[in-house]
């Protein structure tokens, strides 16, 4: 404590206790008053929450209401989730209420009403959403139109108005009182501060000290600070770079992967191609084998493109109910050849394995390559096994892998008793072309692939690996709850024999790209169809009203104009039952959305070849008539 100075010392003791005297006299009569002002503040704010949750329930109502319309209007059920939200938040906020509202006969009268016409609201809410679920929308509507729900509403805001005029008045009311409160609360300081006022140049002198030494030290402190910015500052821009570089090492070794595959490709292709018009013009024979050459780099060209398409998750899938034990152990047989004799293949299936929702060709692919790697890293033998499983993600592993969800997922776990991977590899495992294999051993495409697809799937895919001990990757897919859906347990078969045309089949070739058309309607000519061909969707429109016996139509999906959905939307009117086939060499188009191919739709994803043309119009053909799709 900083003694007074001393020519004032002799009236230090009794200013000293003067001061405290009044101090304790100013505390005590402001504790008494806080705590009074406390205790209003309290019943204020419960006031005030009360009525913020009276306009909150009303707002809940109305997304309730809201949800109730967009269901009745669209039949998506997508808009009963408010609908549903808002009934469960209703109950607990009623009961809630019923608390707040229920201390006296006349609010619990109140209350009773209040939460009566909440009842009625709700009850035809939840009885227009059962009446359309049951199939009778008329009845529904009707309901709806009956301004019976208008009313209810209407009512139950003149009660929340009723309850939001007392409240307001119960406020009012209490403000009144802090305000004589603060009065009082002021006589007792101003008095005290006069006396107070008499010491108060006994601690000038003391004031000042401290206060330049307080200047002295948040001087300090604000340098202290500014460096401390600054330095964090500077890492952060350092950070950014280095995430920067990162990611244009990636895009550096995607893109060079990319243009050293394709490269070598359009180098065959070219080559022998170039090579074939020469001798072809000499009349040279024995030429086939630079087609063959020019065919196979462009298939594997399409499954470079194919791949890059499955990492970014923008393939088109076209998922069904699987189940999995009886989907691995029907590829099983397919993955022993792929083996080898020298390793041993093993299959644990787990008992009520539950159902999945995904893509059967790509999940069979997902398998092919995890069991070609686990080959690979066991290149003197060894043994594989594949096992499945119920599997369920808690919220910790979320945390701990952030590319995952928690949840309930089927578990198809692929072990192999191989060389296993180090932690910088397993970091990278899943980088479109990188590869620990030799030269012309691996493109580095096959993991990326499998990676595209599970995550497009809503799934999860993690490597657990050690060097010496072998590796195994764990697929999750989601667990999918249709069980009445129909089932798709194994592997389609493919026909090896070239699927031709039936006599007189009439395919409508419609694209705007005019060496695409041209080759597709030779390709079509070459399988026995009869061929039509048009540049536009206006074209092709006026060739069907020409040509009432056409059979097919195949469109391109991205085209100026008119595209390709729209064009069999106005095609189907005119002609129903007409079958359609879209042919698209990009995914994010009219017919697929958030990667999936739309209910009923046929896709042909370009590049294609002649048997795979041929099987898709045969399978087009066999189907049911097409009916006019809604619009996306």
């Amino acid at each position: 404590m900083i003694q007074p100075p001393h020519t004032q010392a002799r009236y230090g003791i009794a200013a000293i206790t003067s001061v405290f005297a009044l101090l304790l006299v100013m505390t005590l009569g402001a504790f008494t008053f806080v705590q009074v002002e406390h205790g209003e503040r309290l019943r204020i704010d419960a006031a005030e929450q009360r009525k913020w949750d009276l306009v909150s329930l009303l707002q809940t109502l109305v997304d309730a209401e809201t949800g109730q319309r967009g269901y009745l209007l669209t039949g998506d059920p997508e808009y009963l989730l408010p609908y549903r939200n808002a009934a469960s938040k209703i109950a607990q906020d009623v009961t809630a209420f019923e608390r707040h509202f229920s201390a006296t006969p006349a609010e619990r009268l109140t209350f009773d009403k209040f939460s009566s016409a909440i009842n009625a609201k709700m009850t035809e809410l939840s009885t227009t959403v059962a009446l359309y679920k049951a199939g009778d929308q008329a009845s529904a509507i009707d309901l709806v139109r009956s301004n019976f729900g208008k009313d209810r509403m209407d009512d139950i805001r003149a009660q929340i108005a009723k309850v939001l005029i007392r409240e307001d008045a119960r406020i009012a009311l209490l403000h009144h009182r802090l305000r004589e409160y603060a009065t009082l609360l002021r006589i007792i300081v101003v008095g005290t501060s006069i006396v107070l006022f008499a010491t108060a140049t006994l601690t000038i002198w003391y004031l000042l000290r401290v206060l330049g030494e307080t200047t002295a030290a948040a001087e300090g402190i604000k340098r202290a600070n500014q460096e401390i910015l600054l330095q964090t500052q500077q890492r952060e821009e350092a950070e950014t770079q280095l995430r920067q570089i990162q990611k244009m090492e990636s895009l550096g070794q995607l893109a060079g992967g990319l243009a050293h595959d394709l490269n070598n490709m359009l180098t065959v292709i070219i080559g022998g191609l170039s090579v074939f018009k020469r001798r072809y013009e000499r009349g040279d024979t024995g030429l086939l084998r630079y087609i063959d050459a020019a065919e196979e780099a462009a298939g594997n060209a399409a499954t470079v493109t194919q791949r890059m398409l499955a990492f970014s998750r923008q393939q088109s899938l076209a998922p069904r109910h699987l189940d999995v034990n009886r989907f691995v152990g029907s590829t099983s047989e397919l993955l022993r050849h792929a083996m080898g004799g020298a390793i041993q293949l093993e299959t644990v299936l787990a008992g009520g394995i539950w159902p999945v929702f995904a893509d059967s060709s790509q999940l069979e692919n997902a398998l092919l390559n995890l069991a070609i790697n686990a080959r690979d890293a066991m290149p003197g033998g060894g043994r594989l096994t594949i096992e499945t499983s119920n599997a369920h993600l808690d919220e910790a592993y979320a945390t701990t892998n952030p590319e995952s969800r928690a949840g309930q997922y089927v578990l198809i776990a692929i072990t192999d008793t191989g060389s296993g991977m180090n932690a910088a590899t397993i970091a990278r495992a899943f980088d479109p072309f990188f590869t620990t294999k030799g030269v012309g051993q691996g493109t580095g495409l096959g993991l990326s692939q499998v990676y595209g697809f599970v995550k497009q799937s809503d799934g999860h895919i993690k490597i657990y690996s050690e060097i010496g001990e072998g590796t195994t990757m764990k697929v999750y897919l989601p667990r999918h709850r249709a069980a009445d859906a129909p089932g798709q347990t194994g592997v389609t078969p493919i026909e090896t024999a070239m699927p031709m045309a039936e006599a007189g089949t009439i395919v409508l070739v419609v694209d705007d790209e005019a060496p695409v058309r041209v080759v597709t309607a030779e390709t079509l000519r070459e399988l026995g169809y009869k061929v039509l061909e048009a540049g536009s969707g206006a074209e092709g429109l006026a060739l069907l009203d020409e040509h009432p016996d056409i059979a097919v139509l195949l469109t391109d999906v991205m085209m100026p104009g008119m595209n390709g959905r729209q064009l069999a939307e106005e095609a189907c009117r005119r002609r129903p039952g007409l079958r359609v086939l879209y042919a698209s060499g990009y995914t994010r188009n009219a017919v697929v959305h958030n990667g999936i191919i739309d209910p009923g739709v046929h896709l042909l994803s370009k590049p294609f070849t002649m048997a795979e043309l041929g099987r898709k119009l045969k399978e087009v053909l066999a189907g049911p008539d097409a009916a006019p799709l809604a619009r996306a």
